[in-house]
């Protein structure tokens, strides 16, 4: 079977990360999503929470991650996008229960392996449970990169979020055109009616 280790490579910023978990969390998903060369798509995706989460993980989560069909992909998708919306909906509504994940069956061993920043845990799990761990893993990169960069689009017609960086208001920027042009127009609206009430009244002084 083909190695998927990255364990060379340099591990990607955790903020970057956590951009990339709420897009594919958001985003559409076909076939074509999964699997493309360099370790881009959604399997590589995960495969980058997974080896670089706060946890080290023993087991070849890889092995079963890349043997995942579309259906897969899809569930863990669509249970991310619920806790990640209901995290950001926690934030602006009292009194709304908490979201949560359930993962099964994980093993943690404190203190058994080193890296720079210190003693770090190690996850062990059953065949079968490569979600569990990436569930996990994303839960701990929230910790580390603060809940709080979630936001919700600025589209009042849109559900979606993303993680904010800079100024950024929408969730694309598709949504921020629409948006653009939607204020252009309605203060266009607004000046066609001072002209029409201006000419109006002039007529009406005459």
């Amino acid at each position: 079977m083909e190695k998927h280790s990255r364990k060379h490579n340099k591990p990607p910023r955790r903020d970057v990360l956590l951009d990339r978990v709420v897009s594919f969390a958001e985003g559409g998903l076909s076939e074509s999503d999964l699997r493309p060369a360099g370790h881009r798509g959604a399997a590589g995706l995960l495969l980058d929470v997974v080896l670089y989460g706060a946890g080290i993980i023993d087991g070849d989560v890889a092995q079963e991650i890349f043997t995942w069909q579309l259906p897969q992909f899809q569930e863990l998708q669509s249970v991310l996008r619920a806790f990640l919306r209901g995290v950001v909906a926690m934030a602006t509504t009292r009194g709304r229960r908490l979201p949560q994940v359930t993962v099964g069956q994980l093993t943690f061993k404190v203190g058994t392996r080193r890296r720079e920043s210190g003693d770090v845990y190690v996850i062990t799990f059953p065949t079968g449970a490569a979600a569990d761990v990436v569930l996990f893993q994303v839960v701990q990169l929230l910790q580390t990169t603060g809940a709080g960069r979630l936001q919700g689009c600025a589209a009042a017609d849109c559900p979606k979020i993303f993680a904010k960086t800079g100024r950024r208001e929408f969730c694309s920027a598709n949504c921020q055109s629409r948006v653009y042009m939607r204020v252009l127009r309605q203060r266009e609206r607004e000046r066609n009616l001072r002209r029409l009430h201006g000419k109006t009244t002039r007529k009406g002084r005459g």
